[in-house]
């Protein structure tokens, strides 16, 4: 009985929290601060609904949750800030590639231009050529 309420207890939370690249580098890898705080939240009822059907008084599973919450505020102010620094980085980072993305086009451009110039000269050259030819054995 007890091992099937403890398994129907993690299912729940695990369902509430989701998938979201458990392991490796952290949520915030993977998801903004809003969205983790959404997280939280609904792991954090869920995981009071099921101790409370356990038995645990409500009320001060919820006070030691705030206090743990608080003794942690520092904590996730930091972890928010890395992530504002991070989503510039990553801000910046994707306009320099797209100023590169702009420049290799232009230069792709200039490329296939000049090589249609160069193309369309060789084949005025082959005219005139042939049109001198012409005029030279009609001088003859």
């Amino acid at each position: 009985k007890d091992m099937g309420a403890a398994l129907d207890a993690w299912k729940k939370c695990r369902d509430v929290r989701g998938q979201h690249g458990i392991g490796g580098a952290g949520l915030l890898f993977r998801l903004s601060p809003a969205q983790a705080d959404q997280i939280w939240q609904h792991v954090k009822e869920t995981f009071v609904e099921v101790w409370t059907l356990r038995g645990v008084d409500h009320a001060i599973l919820s006070c030691k949750i705030t206090a743990h919450e608080e003794a942690h505020q520092q904590h996730r102010q930091r972890n928010i800030e890395w992530w504002e620094r991070n989503q510039l980085k990553r801000e910046e980072c994707l306009q320099r590639n797209r100023v590169r993305w702009a420049q290799r086009q232009i230069a792709q451009e200039r490329r296939n231009e000049k090589r249609e110039c160069r193309r369309m000269r060789k084949e005025d050259g082959g005219i005139r050529s042939t049109s001198a030819q012409e005029r030279a054995v009609r001088a003859q």
